[in-house]
């Protein structure tokens, strides 16, 4: 199993990495994973601003960011169970279509194999927008092609063996039959396990060392009718998926959007007051529309500055005063109160266990 060092992007004025972008529904699954392993779920979030409770309880999107340190704690998790098997493909094996909301139920329901693909490729947003997905047909094949939205780094190789697992798995489900030979570029240098990898996906063909990651499927292939059609539910599907993308388009739910302004506001961060000016709301009316997705500003505002505070004490840029500063405590001592309660442990403690 590759273990991936942390390299911390570099972060200017640019808040991709903080910002909601994941559905939880993937790190549920990386969490039950490692509790089969014999984990306990509390140990994959330590310096982490998650919490197994709020990813429980909560619908809302995670950052690339918690979901790195995430499948950081896991990969360590794993070598301590002695677990053999790549993390990626241990996580691909508990995964069915229900974990993907209506674009999964949606994709089975297809009237083609084709039309699955292309509900996938429009609909990936609703799902994680880390990435977007484009097509190419050209001489009896489609290129099914995987652009990232930043360097996705240390998260490259899990992303793309899942999004294979799941391309294999549609198909094997749509037409009945197992291990259709497919080609599969990989925007990696190498591949860790080569063996482990073939024999999970005994008919693809891989290259290496491509820019994007790319899905060669044949159009034979793709022209199937699809052997689990429902035009009913996939009707239905439809319509939810273009709901959650046309809400994906004005930046995802009410609150993901407020957290996601807060994100921007480089620390100087507005009364509630104003931040319902900029809502172009009633403060009344912003407190309802939170209230309707079980959240509230001052949740949203103390979840945006544990996120920063992790992301600076990453780094050693900062001191602890200037990281206080930044989240808006200009008392240090109260900074430390209020972080000890969140992590239960000095800031400094806190970077000296988790740089």
């Amino acid at each position: 199993m590759a273990v991936f060092r942390h390299i911390l992007p570099i972060m200017t004025s640019n808040t991709d990495y903080l910002l909601p972008s994941i559905h939880p529904s993937y790190a549920r699954l990386l969490v039950a994973h490692l509790r089969n392993l014999g984990t306990e779920p509390s140990e994959l979030f330590k310096g982490n601003s998650l919490s197994w409770v709020s990813l429980l309880e909560s619908q809302s999107f995670i950052s690339f960011e918690q979901f790195r340190r995430l499948l950081e704690r896991a990969q360590l998790k794993a070598l301590e169970a002695d677990d053999r098997l790549p993390l990626e493909l241990g996580i691909s094996s508990i995964s069915q279509a229900s974990s993907h909301g209506p674009l999964g139920y949606g994709a089975l329901a297809a009237p083609t194999v084709k039309d699955t693909f292309e509900l996938v490729r429009k609909m990936i947003a609703t799902r994680i927008a880390i990435i977007s997905i484009e097509s190419d047909v050209m001489e009896g094949q489609t290129i099914f092609r995987v652009v990232e939205k930043f360097d996705l780094d240390s998260l490259r190789l899990f992303v793309s063996i899942v999004l294979l697992s799941s391309f294999v798995d549609l198909i094997a489900k749509t037409t009945g039959v197992n291990n259709t030979a497919i080609t599969v570029k990989l925007p990696l240098a190498e591949l860790p396990h080569p063996d482990a990898y073939q024999q999970k996906f005994p008919n693809v063909t891989f290259s290496l060392n491509s820019q994007h990651l790319e899905l060669v499927i044949p159009e034979d292939t793709l022209r199937q009718r699809c052997l689990t059609v429902d035009e009913f539910a996939y009707r239905n599907a439809l319509r939810e998926c273009e709901q959650l993308l046309q809400q994906e388009v004005k930046g995802g739910a009410f609150s993901r959007r407020v957290k996601t302004f807060l994100l921007r506001c480089g620390g100087e961060f507005p009364l509630q007051e104003e931040a319902a000016e900029h809502f172009a709301v009633s403060v009344r009316t912003f407190i309802r529309k939170l209230k309707n997705e079980e959240s509230s500003y001052q949740t949203l505002l103390d979840e945006v500055r544990k996120e920063l505070v992790v992301w600076y004490l990453s780094s050693d840029e900062l001191s602890i005063e200037q990281i206080a500063l930044k989240v808006g405590y200009a008392d240090t001592s109260n900074f430390s109160r209020v972080f000890r309660r969140w992590f239960n442990q000095t800031p400094s403690e806190f970077r000296s266990t988790h740089e």
